[in-house]
């Protein structure tokens, strides 16, 4: 029952390529890190602007109810792009899939595609642990930042008040790329986590520097239009991996001014809502627990802490919807709109502080639930929604069947 509407797609399909003998479909996978589902209801947050997601979805399939086969971004990926469950994988938490017995015996969706004639390439976040074998060409690595350099290492931003922000770089920060506060001669933003090389993200500058969400968008869209100069013939099965909203929470100056942070809407929140869960004694949500408790701490009450996180968050979804857009836009301006099948979802959600709990990894509707859309064309119908649940780890014999493999 799980995979009834995504099964029903991948049977039509074949038999739509059969009978219209098209080229073989391309295969566009768009995938967000920590991305909750804000374009479905029930769950959106009132306040979230994503145009451009909402926009693909009119021409595309919604799956309303779609959920990570585990919360947490390395096992999450390592399952739903080799199609095996992280129980019987045992891939249950941050090891390396491609030493996992399993797993490294198993052929991921690139590799099958690969191997049964398509140009594979990516760019960003597509698994964890990335493996360059298994594409014919990617371009970059996963990129967490901008990082703030605060003249000798990566750290949490200025901006962040402690205690929350001895938790890190990574998951302790969270500002606009616009605030630049004065510190040690060679402070400000850089990225990745080679050599510091401070980056100018002001917004004034037309030349400024790019996110790393900013250039994977750029080369899939510039790839796109290549393909469809070029028309080699060969389908092309393209990845395309971006970061946010995973922390550290920075983007543009204008994302955050979208979300005021005196009006961001905070979910309910009710006292005690955790005391009656087995949660507190779950040895996987030490750091959900510890964020918030470090979140409430760190500012006058807890609600201040919230919209203050949530607004950071908010705004990267904005920003990561203009990526989406961006490739989205690129691909529909060619002709191969018309037989390049696309997916967009994300690894997992996170939880905002509902149940006392800011992180993902935990068994919530928040941290479980994704956005998921497909459009095949000729396939699927736009604008439909599919209400009962489905999972990831349906993508990769869908996406086999609606090309006809």
């Amino acid at each position: 029952m799980i995979r009834r509407t995504l099964y029903a797609l991948a049977l039509l399909g074949i038999v739509a390529l059969q009978l219209q003998a098209k080229q073989q479909p391309n295969v566009l996978l768009i995938v967000c890190d920590d991305l909750n589902d804000y374009i479905s209801e029930p769950g959106a947050h009132p306040q979230a602007q994503t145009p451009n997601v909402s926009k693909f979805a009119e021409s595309a399939v919604r799956f309303e109810n779609a959920y990570s086969n585990n919360p947490v971004c390395a096992p999450s990926r390592a399952s739903f792009l080799t199609g095996i469950y992280p129980q019987t994988s045992m891939n249950l938490f941050f090891g390396d899939w491609s030493k996992n017995p399993v797993l490294k015996n198993s052929k991921t969706m690139m590799a099958y595609f690969r191997d049964n004639g398509y140009h594979v390439l990516g760019t960003g976040k597509m698994m964890h642990h990335h493996v360059r074998g298994e594409w014919n060409e990617f371009k970059n690595k996963t990129d967490y930042g901008p990082f703030w350099f605060d003249g000798k290492d990566r750290v949490a931003h200025p901006s962040v008040p402690k205690p929350y922000n001895d938790i890190g770089c990574i998951d302790g920060s969270f500002a606009s790329l616009g605030d630049v506060p004065k510190g040690a001669p060679k402070s400000g933003w850089v990225t990745g986590w080679g050599p510091a090389k401070l980056l100018d993200f002001s917004e004034n500058n037309p030349k400024r520097s790019l996110t790393a969400d900013e250039k994977n968008a750029k080369w899939a869209s510039d790839k796109l239009k290549q393909f469809d100069r070029e028309k080699s013939g060969k389908p092309f099965f393209l990845g395309v991996g971006f970061v946010r909203p995973h922390t550290p929470l920075h983007v543009p100056q204008k994302y955050f001014d979208m979300f005021p942070e005196d009006k961001v809407q905070l979910p309910i929140l009710k006292e005690g809502d955790n005391e009656d869960t087995y949660l507190r004694k779950s040895i996987t949500a030490g750091k959900g627990l510890k964020y918030f408790r470090l979140l409430k701490e760190s500012y006058p009450n807890k609600l201040q802490g919230l919209k203050a996180f949530t607004r950071a968050y908010l705004a990267s979804v904005a920003a990561v919807d203009d990526c989406i857009g961006q490739v989205i836009k690129a691909l529909d301006s060619t002709g191969l709109k018309n037989n390049t099948i696309v997916v967009l979802t994300s690894d997992h959600g996170f939880n905002l502080g509902e149940k006392d709990f800011l992180f993902k990894n935990s068994l919530w509707e928040e941290s479980t639930r994704v956005p998921l859309v497909i459009r095949a064309p000729g396939i699927s119908k736009a604008g439909a929604v599919a209400k009962h649940p489905v999972s990831l780890i349906d993508i990769y014999p869908t996406l086999k069947d609606l090309c006809g493999f």
